[in-house]
């Protein structure tokens, strides 16, 4: 019976023993399987990170680079070079010349002077001497930076051409803002590079250059690898994308094709790991580079590979140790084998839970570090792995909080025209709630892209890709929000989505608006200078006729006995040729093209032939009704500016009346305002006025703008319709004289001005008699003027006045009477406007001879010179045309000095 229960006992021990090898032995076979498959994926997570590091070495240099060559006297040098270029009169043949002494020995000093400059001295000092100083080795070959015509200004060291016009990466540089060249070898050194080159912009943004970096990519990717070696096997290789070899940890041809190994099939694959068992069986981990800044597109592949012995080392001491421990350890229990177990698979076991709950989105707490050995590194690699995926998705939310609160509004559209994002700007700028905006179609928010035209709006974009247009966003209270949207189709997850960004435009709309009301006021302004030389021009020679026939009516006056009949109506040419002679000088007031001049009349004669001239020119439906008292006291101001004030003010009542018709009254009387007349607020003062009142009997004019009518080129009419100077120019010409402006209207009931003029003490400007005898001369007077008409009258009238008078139709012909014999004339009067010479230079010339002379100008017109400009020159008179007999007869008089 004990032998049975000892038979038990050893074939239970027995079962327990084989039960405890086979799973110790099932145990050893699945933490090598998860041992293997651990060391791949932390190897290309590894692999992954090589790349990070050598992509942002290059983003630190490119940066950094950048960042120098923007600073002052790299600025300098690079704009005294452009513009030393541009002054150039053939660059062609310079950088010819220079580019062919570039190299050759010390004929070129310009190349010795490009490497001599400060700058270059700096950046050879900064990224070649110091640092091959500090690490031993050179990272950086060359930095080269050229101007805008291609032509080298700053460089490391001499090996580069002078002119890289025609390079491929100036070219890209030039166009696209950025370059990266494909890998090189230097044939001098046996260094591998690459190129890197960006544009250079000057302080207002304009391409001013390219910056090119030749690095090493061999010392670049030392740098990168530093610390990625497991185990003395370990190799790290990164190949292209046809299987050249760029790199290898073993000495290696360059760009060795390598794509027959039994590895490199495999890189088809986005990453991951394979064993090999040809040969030395090997566990191979391999990336991409793409999503790199700086690789992006070339496609190189690293590899990272370890020699399976050195791998599985620690794993096989620890078999041998389980196997060992089983066999002397037989008398324990399974239990205590179970847990040896347990204990040697925990940390994997820890690893993996921890990975699935990666797998799932989560994270859980970091895997526990229970040892320095390859379990442990495996746990600290998972650790980091961990952490920097956290700080990722921590960056992620950063980027949709600061998408989410960026000031410019944003939304994403469905191609079924549906929004599925929008951030809070657009939110607040529509006045809408999010949950309104979200699922709802987008001509909520833009009615001019409806339902039945989305689908064509969508087919355009999705072929152009990126669009910018100005839209008109609706808000939630019915608001019109002018936009300007940059539109972009874009995929996501296999989705196709509208990403769309839109700025508020409103105030720059409204200073477009601005802009342009100001074009139409300059465009009026220089319509009205137009025509203001136009009139100048017209009042030259009409002055000149009006001189003609003024003196010749005046002579045929003189001539005719006391009571001859046609004496009466030599009067009438006469006040018909002071008309005109008002006219030309209200057409040069209106032109701004002369001062004006403020003296005492009687404004009941000018009211009455301005309301004579509107008659014939207002249509038949507008009736005018004139009340004016012939009698009203004298006032100070402008004769011609009476016109003016009275045309703007019916021409405005014309305006209001056109369409109607109406009523045009036009009243002119004496009036005294007394304190208790005025109302409060008025600028009126107490005294004696001569009041002009316009009224009319059109829609009349809101108050909203009765205290705006008076304002600079404020209008309510159309286009084309009027200036809105008008009324600006009525109350300039009434403060200018004194006087008081007011208005009276109400909606429907007609408009009133009311115009006071300061009644003067003063006796009207007297009008001489046409019996007073003029006085007269012997003195000798040289007239000069090119009309010949003017001249023959000029000589004639002044005949009449006893004077011996020497006449000159040409000013040339006038200087030289003049100096041949300055002693034979007592006085010269001549025209200011004639061809060769003008009034004003021969003046000029005839007090250079004879200091103090007495000279009177005259003219009808002239924008070259004014009185004072004139008398400052020495000239005594300045006299503006038609000038009658009686007029010149004392001008003469007052120049010589002589009663």
């Amino acid at each position: 019976m004990r032998l049975s229960i000892r038979l038990k006992l050893t074939g239970t021990y027995a079962i327990v023993m084989i039960a405890l090898v086979m799973m110790s032995g099932y145990a050893i076979h699945t933490t090598k399987a998860i041992f293997i498959r651990e060391i791949g994926q932390s190897s290309v997570l590894v692999a992954q990170e090589v790349f990070k590091r050598m992509d942002q070495r290059l983003y630190h240099f490119m940066n950094e680079l950048q960042i120098h060559t923007m600073g002052h006297p790299f600025q300098q040098e690079l704009g005294v070079s452009n513009a030393a270029f541009e002054a150039m009169g053939d660059r062609a043949d310079y950088v010819n010349r220079e580019a062919s002494l570039w190299n050759d020995g010390d004929r070129s000093v310009l190349k010795k002077d490009v490497l001599n400059s400060h700058s270059s001295e700096h950046l050879r000092e900064l990224y070649y001497t110091n640092f091959e100083r500090r690490y031993g080795y050179s990272l950086v070959e060359n930095v080269i930076l050229t101007n805008r015509y291609g032509a080298v200004v700053i460089m490391v060291t001499g090996e580069t051409p002078y002119d890289h016009g025609e390079a491929l990466w100036w070219k890209t540089v030039r166009e696209s803002g950025s370059f990266v060249g494909n890998i090189h070898r230097n044939r001098t050194t046996g260094k591998t590079g690459i190129d890197l080159a960006v544009a250079v912009t000057d302080e207002r943004g304009r391409f001013a250059g390219g910056l090119l970096l030749r690095l090493n990519i061999r010392q670049l990717i030392r740098e990168a690898e530093v610390g990625v070696r497991k185990y003395h096997s370990t190799r790290i290789q990164i190949v292209t994308e046809d299987g050249r070899l760029l790199y290898a940890t073993s000495p290696h041809r360059y760009l060795e094709d390598v794509s027959m190994s039994e590895v490199y099939p495999y890189l088809a694959e986005e990453e991951g790991f394979v064993v090999t068992k040809k040969g030395e069986p090997r566990i191979y981990s391999f990336t991409h580079s793409r999503g790199f800044k700086f690789f992006e597109g070339l496609n190189w592949n690293l590899v990272i590979s370890h020699r399976l012995d050195d791998v599985l080392a620690s794993y096989r001491s620890l078999q041998v140790s389980l196997i060992v421990f089983t066999m002397i350890m037989a008398s324990l229990t399974l239990a205590l084998v179970i847990l040896l177990a347990a204990r040697v698979t925990s940390p994997l076991r820890e690893l993996m839970e921890g990975i699935q709950t990666l797998g799932e989105g989560g994270y859980g707490s970091p895997v526990k570090v229970r040892s320095r050995d390859e379990f442990g590194d495996l746990a600290r690699a998972f650790n980091e792995m961990m952490e920097r995926r956290r700080r990722m998705e921590a960056d992620l939310h950063f980027a949709g909080f600061a998408m989410d609160h960026a000031s410019d509004a944003a939304l994403w559209v469905s191609p079924d025209g549906m929004i599925t994002y929008v951030n809070e700007a657009l939110c607040d700028s529509l006045g809408y709630g999010r949950r309104d905006l979200l699922g709802a179609h987008i001509e909520t928010v833009d009615q001019g892209v409806s339902r039945e035209v989305w689908s064509d709006y969508w087919n355009e974009l999705k072929s152009r890709g990126h669009l910018t247009v100005e839209r008109a966003f609706e808000t939630n209270d019915g608001r019109s929000l002018p936009v300007e949207v940059v539109v972009n189709h874009m995929e996501f997850r296999g989705r196709e989505y509208l990403c769309a960004f839109a700025r508020d435009i409103s105030e720059r709309k409204r200073n477009e608006d601005e802009r342009l009301q100001m074009e139409r006021r300059l465009r009026q302004a220089q319509k009205m200078e137009a025509i203001g030389t136009l009139a100048g021009g017209i009042a030259h020679d009409f002055n000149n006729i009006l001189s003609v026939i003024l003196g010749y009516a005046d002579m045929a006056r003189e001539d005719l006995p006391r009571g001859a009949p046609a004496l009466d109506d030599i009067r009438e040419v006469l006040k018909a040729g002071n008309r005109a002679r008002d006219l030309v000088a209200q057409i040069l007031a209106f032109s701004r093209q002369s001062e004006t001049e403020h003296i005492p009349f009687q404004p009941a004669s000018i009211i009455k032939e301005g309301v004579k001239m509107l008659r014939a020119s207002l249509p038949s439906t507008i009736i005018i009704k004139e009340n004016i008292n012939p009698e009203c006291g004298v006032i100070v101001s402008d004769p011609t500016q009476m016109n003016q004030v009275l045309i703007n003010l019916c021409t405005n009542a014309f305006h209001a009346m056109e369409k109607e018709g109406g009523i045009l009254t036009v009243e002119l009387k004496n009036e005294t305002v007394d304190k208790k007349a005025i109302e409060p607020g008025s600028e009126l003062q107490p005294g004696r006025y001569v009041k002009l009142t316009v009224q009319d009997s059109g829609p009349g004019i809101p108050d909203a703008i009765q205290e705006r009518i008076f304002e600079p080129y404020f209008t309510t009419k159309e286009v084309g319709r009027g200036t809105g100077m008008g009324l600006a120019i009525v109350h300039g010409i009434m403060k200018s004289c004194g006087g008081f402006i007011t208005l009276e209207s109400r909606v429907g009931q007609g408009a009133t001005f009311r115009l006071y003029f300061p009644a003067s003490r003063e006796a009207a400007f007297p009008a001489l008699d046409d019996g007073v005898d003029v006085p007269g001369g012997s003195e000798r007077i040289l007239f000069v003027d090119d009309e010949p008409y003017l001249a023959e009258m000029g000589q004639e009238m002044l005949e009449r006045l006893g004077y011996q008078v020497t006449v000159a139709r040409e000013s040339i012909k006038a200087w030289e009477l003049f100096e041949k014999d300055p002693e034979a004339f007592d006085l010269v009067i001549t025209d200011q406007t004639m061809p060769e010479m003008t009034g004003a230079a021969l003046s000029e010339y005839i007090l250079r001879l004879r200091p103090g002379f007495p000279i009177i100008l005259c003219t009808g017109y002239s924008s070259l010179i004014s009185e004072e400009k004139a008398k400052s020159m020495g000239i005594r008179e300045f006299a503006l045309k038609p000038l009658v007999k009686r007029d010149i007869a004392y001008l003469i008089r007052k120049v010589l000095g002589t009663p």
